[in-house]
């Protein structure tokens, strides 16, 4: 009879030691995540920045095209009037006056006369139905409006006349035919970033550029 094989009992091994990271490691993880972050965050800043802008002007484009939209609805002018001084801006209907026949720019220019001595309460008409009619938009602390400038029959309309304005109330008129005033102004950032907003006169048609490059 064979003897029973005896079962060998396990070897004991002490556990391996587990391998850290030595210090240099370290310092060098750290020192590329510290590059990342140096080259990542100014470019989130800037791009944050720049939706903010354009943001801005989009609201701004926005209100304008709800202008002549409801003027060619309501068979009324409507004015956007543009306060350059403290960063603001309105949607109003545009007096309608009796008399001789005015050019837009005319039209505009005694629009904004009219609403000057106002500036600082815009009206509230039609706030109850119409929340845009009744809403005064600041632009954020920083940001202001520069070189307003009347005209606008096409594109290659800007360029000369007379000098663009810096300071008071402007208006942009647009009509009961889509037709407006026409004119453009540049929205500009606390870092001089900037985007014109530009109203063609005979289609009423409103555009922005960023930089020079159109957006819309």
């Amino acid at each position: 009879m064979l003897p029973e094989t005896q079962a060998r009992p396990p070897r004991w091994a002490p556990p391996r030691p587990e391998r850290g990271f030595s210090l240099m490691e370290i310092m060098v993880v750290l020192l590329v995540m510290g590059l990342i972050v140096g080259l990542v965050l100014p470019n989130i800043g800037r791009s944050l920045d720049k939706m903010r802008l354009r943001s801005e002007a989009q609201t701004l484009q926005a209100v304008m095209r709800y202008a002549r939209s409801r003027a060619m609805t309501r068979w009324t002018p409507h004015a956007v009037v543009i306060d350059l001084d403290n960063g603001t801006y309105y949607l109003e209907a545009a007096p309608v006056e009796d008399g001789p026949e005015t050019s837009d720019a005319e039209s505009a220019a005694t629009a904004a006369e009219g609403a000057s001595a106002a500036a600082s309460e815009p009206p509230a008409e039609d706030a109850g139905e119409d929340e845009v009619m009744g809403h005064a938009y600041t632009l954020p602390e920083g940001y202001r409006f520069e070189h307003f400038s009347f005209g606008g029959q096409d594109k290659e309309g800007f360029a000369d006349g007379d000098p663009p304005v810096e300071q008071g109330v402007v208006a942009v008129i647009f009509q009961a035919t889509g037709a407006a005033s026409g004119g453009q102004i540049e929205l500009v950032n606390d870092e001089d970033k900037r985007i014109r907003i530009r109203v063609l006169g005979l289609t009423g048609r409103v555009e922005t550029t960023w930089m020079g490059g159109a957006t819309s």
